[in-house]
């Protein structure tokens, strides 16, 4: 096999490179592919019978108008349309087997986070750290599997707003039963750190709901933010979806809507922290993405 490190392409040649060649990730297998015009009529026949989109497009054209209205006010959330919203959700409920179709929310989506606690566990709290500069991985578009990362800078200025869409069904176990969302202000004044908190407290047993709370002054110079979701003396489960923490007019929370809340990153993203680190994590207490519950 023939190895290159670098390579010139003349003028007027590279858009007939990229009509038939593709690069692959360049962090985990640096190489240079084929790209695949033509699907055989046999493969075509396997994709087809494979795709659910047949299926989900049957499904759609079933809807009324103000069912269809309903999903494109949800998707609209994420800045997504109704339909593709709605081949989300149907797929998952299809991996999932169960039956119907869901009723779109402007509260929630087709994956949220979960926090379950179970005995021997009381108590969970996981973060979300916001430094003034920090690395997040995206995937690049138009491309299948290729992932690259990005330096933010995140300049932090009072006013800062929270927001949080839950729904709970957690049972008290201990003596000082919480739920919280809160966003935890970093400040200096005269040579200390000064923490004040901007918190959302949650009801124990809650339909899904909305919560927020803002914080537009502290003690000294305001310098960063860790957001936190916390349980402590309950058992059961706490779902969320949709969250904000929106200061200098932008939403600067990682994975708002809550599609990877468990996600690790491999050594060669290393530099990319998880979007929600475990600070307790006792016996019992876990957390991650699921599909909501009907």
């Amino acid at each position: 096999m023939a190895r290159t490190s670098y390579i010139l392409v003349p003028d007027g040649y590279d858009t007939i490179l990229a009509r038939g060649l593709k690069p692959g990730d360049r962090f985990v297998l640096p190489r240079i592919s084929r790209k695949t015009k033509y699907v055989s009529y046999e493969r075509g026949k396997v994709i087809s019978r494979r795709s659910l989109l047949p299926e989900m497009a049957a499904l759609w054209l079933g809807l009324s108008d103000g069912d269809r209205a309903d999903w494109n006010s949800a998707g609209a959330i994420m800045h997504w349309s109704g339909w593709r919203l709605f081949t989300q959700d149907t797929a998952q409920r299809i991996k999932l087997s169960l039956s119907g179709l869901a009723t779109p929310s402007v509260l929630h989506q087709s994956f949220v986070g979960l926090i379950h606690i179970a005995d021997p566990g009381s108590a969970i709290r996981i973060r979300q750290d916001h430094p003034q500069t920090y690395y997040i991985r995206h995937k690049v578009r138009g491309t299948k599997a290729q992932y690259t990362f990005t330096q933010i800078t995140e300049d932090f200025t009072l006013p800062i707003d929270i927001s949080i869409n839950y729904a709970t069904d957690l049972t008290p176990v201990g003596d000082s039963p919480f739920c919280r969302f809160y966003a935890r202000v970093r400040s200096l004044y005269q040579g200390r750190d000064i923490y004040t908190d901007c918190l959302c407290e949650l009801d124990l047993n809650s339909d899904w709901a909305n919560a927020t709370a803002s914080l537009s002054a502290v003690l000294g110079k305001p310098i960063s933010y860790t957001l936190f979701l916390e349980c402590q003396d309950v058992t059961g489960d706490f779902y969320f979806d949709c969250l904000q923490a929106n200061h200098n007019s932008q939403n600067w929370v990682r994975d708002p809507y809550c599609q990877y809340v468990h996600t690790s990153f491999s050594s060669v993203f290393f530099e990319v922290e998880k979007d929600w680190a475990a600070e307790y994590l006792p016996d019992g207490a876990e957390y991650g993405t699921t599909y909501p519950p009907d």
